[in-house]
């Protein structure tokens, strides 16, 4: 396996002079047209990336311009997806999911809700911790 990695960092397409502001570098830009309650995205593409760190995240953060950080697997990472979303009342939500962690459940979490009688919270709990704001609800 490699020790680099593709990464791809998508923001509304409000946002593109901004984060090209952050930086510029990508191997690609693609622009994604807007889909239902969609708007319009841009996708920039990061070949080779060392461990599947871009290293200014925390500028786009600062900037409250919201994204998702989407990385194949290198020798010391797992593929996953990073969220940065602002909520309802503008404050941070990161969200960071590895090898599709959001959509599993554990043989014991499941058999425990069983024996609580308790599978209704388990799954909302699920749920919640998946939760990602929509792109319609991070407006320019």
């Amino acid at each position: 396996m490699n020790d680099t990695t593709t990464v791809t960092v998508t923001v509304l397409q409000a946002h593109q002079e901004a984060y090209e502001a952050i930086d510029n570098m990508a191997n690609e830009v693609n622009e994604i047209p807007a889909d239902g309650d969609t708007p319009a995205l841009v996708a920039f593409v990061y070949h080779d990336v060392g461990s599947a760190a871009l290293r200014f995240e925390y500028d786009l953060r600062e900037q409250k311009i919201p994204y998702t950080l989407a990385w194949g697997a290198c020798t010391d990472v797992e593929p996953g997806f990073e969220h940065f979303r602002l909520d309802e009342n503008g404050n941070p939500v990161v969200k960071i999911f590895y090898a599709d962690d959001d959509k599993q459940f554990s043989i014991e979490e499941v058999a425990k809700a069983f024996e609580e009688d308790c599978v209704g919270a388990l799954l909302e709990r699920k749920r919640a911790y998946a939760f990602v704001h929509p792109w319609s609800s991070q407006a320019a």
